[in-house]
């Protein structure tokens, strides 16, 4: 059985699987329909008062043959209370999309929490 298929697919496989690290909070949005209202709405009620994370991933980004991390543009420390800086972001991450290919059916946008403090 394949459990990975995008970035995002596999990161919620592993969210609740994986002990050695932290996956944090996170929801994906499709890229060729995103409806930017709906999405603020849902980032103002999960991420409330948060930074977050908005991250591509493509549907021909990373898969068992091949990585092409950092191909695509992310978006970090966004504030979600700010409408328009997630909105931007969004676009940010669908025009790299654009910039290589037309839109897929499978490109996806992660949110999540922003990671602060690593060490």
């Amino acid at each position: 059985m394949n459990y990975f298929g995008s970035k995002s697919k596999t990161l919620i496989f592993l969210r609740d699987k994986v002990r050695i690290f932290n996956i944090p909070e996170m929801i994906s949005i499709k890229a060729i329909d995103c409806n930017k209202d709906n999405v603020i709405n849902i980032v103002n009620n999960k991420f409330k008062y948060k930074k977050i994370a908005l991250r591509s991933s493509a549907q021909d980004e990373d898969n068992q043959n091949n990585s092409a991390a950092g191909e695509y543009e992310s978006a970090l420390n966004i504030p979600s209370d700010s409408p328009e800086k997630i909105m931007t972001a969004i676009d940010t991450i669908t025009e790299s999309y654009k910039k290589k290919r037309n839109l897929l059916s499978g490109d996806e946008i992660i949110i999540q929490e922003m990671v602060l403090n690593t060490t």
